[in-house]
């Protein structure tokens, strides 16, 4: 089982200076999986900030409009550790639920 990711918010009690090329941490670790999990980031997850790390920020960064210099500093931090979206949950209609036509003619 694995250890459970640090959240921004968790983060923010403690001092958050940027992550960057050449860090190893425990806090790179976390930011690590979660690059992977949402597909930026395809190397080992070891804490090591390194060069496809960087590469994995900065495609963030890109995709996120900020400003892509590969290093994770406070608001591609918040972003990275941001809670997902929820999802938004589609009712299949049926008979029941649906709206009959005022007006039989459709056009």
């Amino acid at each position: 089982m694995r250890a459970p990711v640090v959240g921004y918010e968790q983060m923010k009690e403690e001092h958050l200076s940027p992550l960057r090329y050449g860090d190893v941490s425990a806090r790179v670790v976390d930011m690590q999986r979660i690059l992977l999990e949402k597909g930026y980031y395809d190397g080992p997850v070891n804490g090591i900030y390194d060069t496809v790390t960087q590469q994995a920020v900065t495609r963030f960064q890109q995709a996120n409009q900020l400003l892509a210099d590969g290093t994770a500093g406070n608001e591609t931090l918040r972003l990275i550790f941001a809670e997902p979206t929820p999802m938004l949950t589609v009712t299949p209609m049926t008979e029941e639920t649906a709206v009959p036509e005022e007006n039989g003619d459709a056009r």
